[in-house]
């Protein structure tokens, strides 16, 4: 259920991008959505699962940016620098799939609670959704 609500928010927010040629908001409201729902789901937690699931889903919101983050990447980036730039943050980002969980497990076995581990997460969506605020359009 999360991939059928990202994919169908990821073509909405495409389409609707590229419609209008803004990149800044398609890129923020996703983010700051994708972290509203993730705190919504955490804070239902283990009480009301369903809700939970449905919250998480639709907190996959971040997922919605993807297609337009790219298309605004090759719109700002010079084209002699365009595919260094995306091997680089390809890496980072890979970088960051590894060294994200473990850090989330290494917050859940100090704490005791998953809680501290989402919180870094929607900390971390916060701060995205902040950057892409500062892109020009």
């Amino acid at each position: 259920m999360p991939w059928i609500f990202a994919a169908v928010g990821s073509m909405i927010n495409s389409y609707h991008s590229d419609k209008t040629g803004d990149y800044k908001w398609h890129l923020a409201i996703p983010i700051f959505i994708g972290a509203l729902f993730l705190a919504i789901s955490v804070s239902l937690g283990s009480a009301f699962p369903v809700m939970a699931l449905l919250t998480l889903s639709l907190g996959l919101g971040f997922i919605y940016c993807y297609s337009v983050y790219w298309a605004a990447l090759s719109s700002y980036a010079a084209e002699d620098v365009l595919a260094v730039s995306m091997g680089f943050i390809n890496a980072i980002g890979n970088l960051g799939g590894f060294v994200g969980p473990f850090a989330v497990g290494y917050l859940i076995d100090k704490t005791g609670s998953f809680v501290m581990g989402e919180c870094v997460l929607i900390l971390s969506l916060v701060i995205a959704g902040l950057c892409a605020l500062r892109l020009k359009r």
